[in-house]
């Protein structure tokens, strides 16, 4: 593997990797403290107490870091196992170039990634409609 591709493969890793908490959140559609807070009832349930324990807001914060911290060791062992057991990744086909803001490969005779293209053009549309109505 060249050491473009090598490089984009490890920054699509870090992406990754770093942003897993906010996104098991999100798929559950919950930001991140209910989703923890959900984390501590189901593991206080579990253990055979009948309801959650009560916290105050300081202990609330202190298991939330603990928790978090946990957690993110949790998935980086996970994140390990799963890099070692996956092939690398492929080169990019002939002709194609990868965009710097990690959207999917487009042609090479193209001079500039068509998504962000359509993301520029959309904002200076709402910049536009903004200046004409404020």
């Amino acid at each position: 593997m060249s050491d473009a591709a090598e490089r984009v493969a490890a920054w699509r890793h870090n992406k990754r990797r770093k942003g897993r908490l906010e996104t098991l959140a999100y798929a559950r559609r919950q930001d991140c403290a209910a989703y923890i807070m959900d984390a501590v009832e189901y593991y206080a349930t579990s253990k055979g107490q009948g309801k959650p324990y009560p916290l105050t807001p300081p202990q609330f914060r202190r298991l939330k870091a603990d928790l978090k911290a946990e957690l993110f060791v949790e998935l980086r062992e996970q994140d390990l196992q799963a890099t070692d057991t996956h092939p690398p990744a492929a080169p990019l086909p002939e002709g194609m170039k990868q965009c710097k803001h990690g959207h999917p490969p487009y042609p090479a005779t193209k001079k500039e990634c068509p998504t962000c293209v359509r993301a520029r053009k959309r904002r200076q549309r709402k910049r536009k409609t903004q200046a004409t109505v404020g």
